[in-house]
This record gives structure tokens, C-alpha cells and sequence, in this order.
């Protein structure tokens, strides 16, 4: 709170949950609270004719501990399924709990995950084709787009057929590489790194096309 006293000013008259708990000369105050929980601070300013109204605010010290119930959550769907798992979310502790839960699918209108801009300078060489699922995408030399419009249904822990081909002139040296970003985090990380191997003519430049 920030308040300026004016001409015949005594002290600031500080309260906490109705209670005078200092008499303050100046326009700070510090305070040590008891335990956990809410408090409604109410300062007045106390003049030689009379005092002003008070002044209150509300201070949280708060303390939770999340409780989820059941502990984990497993469910198998197949392509075309879906299931509605119900988790309750409880807080034992002290205060206010705030906790947010990952945008992992994009279903409400928000806005995608952030990653890195990609860029390039020349088209040497470009992905000419990709094929996963029912992905089957051509492009030309344009350095790089966006082609998260595109997507596909894989199912997990069982391996997946991806062949991706060299649009322009292509190096025996040339290795492709795939960054799968499984955790959402909007960073593709070390781990998440899967390289392809070659078949016949089939080669490539890196490419953070999948996420």
C-alpha cells in the first residue's frame, strides 16, 4: 500500500485479521505471519484531529500438497476409440493450489506448441517426399515450410514404416534423421532424436518435420 501522509501526521495504524499488530512512523511495515493461511492486513493513517478510513488487502502464505486419485492413469485405445479416464485432483495442505495441465492436444482453440524457427539458406538439397501412415507428401525446393497440418495415427510400442526421400542432388554421406518431440515440451532433446536408415537410393537431410 502506498500512502503519503499529509500535514499533522502521527503513524500508520496496522492491523492484521482486526487486530492492531504495529503502530508504523513510516509507510513500510514488515511483518512475520504465525502460520499458513489468509490475512487481511488493514492499514489507517492516524492524524492529530482524527484518523482516515482503513485501507485492506489480503496476503496468502500459502502451503498445498497435491493429491491425485487414482495414482496413475493407463488406457489402451485403438484408431477410431476414445475413453474418458476420471482423475480427482485434492489438495491437503495449506492455501490456494494452482497446477495446469500440458496442451498435448490441441482440441479448444489454443494456440500450437512454440518451437524453433527453422531456416535456410539454399536448396542443394530438400525433402522431396515423406511417407508414414497415411502420410504420402511431396514437396518442392522452398527451404522450410510448415507442414504440421498433416498428421497421422501410430500406434505405440509397435514399429512404424517412415521412408522420406532426397528432392535434389543427393551425397552417399547424406543420413536422415527424424525429432519426434514425445514429451511436449516444444524442445526436441537429445533423446528424442531417431535416425533412418538407408535404403537403396533413399537419402536425406535432417528434418524436424514430426513432433
Amino acid at each position: 500500500m502506498d500512502l503519503t501522509p499529509s500535514t499533522g501526521f502521527l503513524y500508520y495504524a496496522v492491523k492484521r485479521n482486526g487486530t492492531q499488530i504495529a503502530i508504523v512512523p513510516a509507510a513500510s511495515h514488515s511483518d512475520v505471519l504465525p502460520t499458513y493461511g489468509v490475512y487481511t492486513y488493514c492499514v489507517s493513517a492516524v492524524y492529530v484531529v482524527s484518523a482516515t478510513s482503513e485501507a485492506c488487502e489480503d496476503v496468502e502464505w500459502a502451503n498445498p500438497t497435491m493429491t491425485w486419485t487414482p495414482a496413475s492413469l493407463t488406457s489402451t485405445q485403438f484408431t477410431g476409440t476414445d475413453a474418458h479416464l476420471d482423475l480427482t485432483i485434492g489438495n491437503t495442505g495449506e492455501g490456494t493450489l494452482a497446477y495446469a495441465f500440458p496442451d498435448y492436444i490441441d482440441q479448444s482453440g489454443d494456440s500450437p506448441l512454440a518451437y524453433c524457427t527453422a531456416t535456410a539458406t539454399s536448396c542443394d538439397e530438400f525433402i522431396g517426399r515423406v511417407q508414414v501412415g497415411t502420410i504420402d507428401k511431396s514437396s518442392a525446393c522452398n527451404n522450410y515450410s510448415d507442414y504440421t497440418a498433416f498428421s497421422t495415427d501410430i500406434e505405440m510400442n509397435f514399429p512404424t514404416a517412415v521412408s522420406v526421400t532426397n528432392g535434389g542432388n543427393a551425397y552417399a554421406s547424406d543420413q536422415v534423421f527424424i525429432w519426434i518431440d514425445y514429451n511436449h515440451n516444444s524442445t526436441f532433446d537429445a533423446s528424442e532424436l531417431t535416425t533412418l536408415a538407408k535404403v537403396a537410393v533413399q537419402v536425406s537431410l535432417a528434418t524436424s518435420l514430426f513432433r
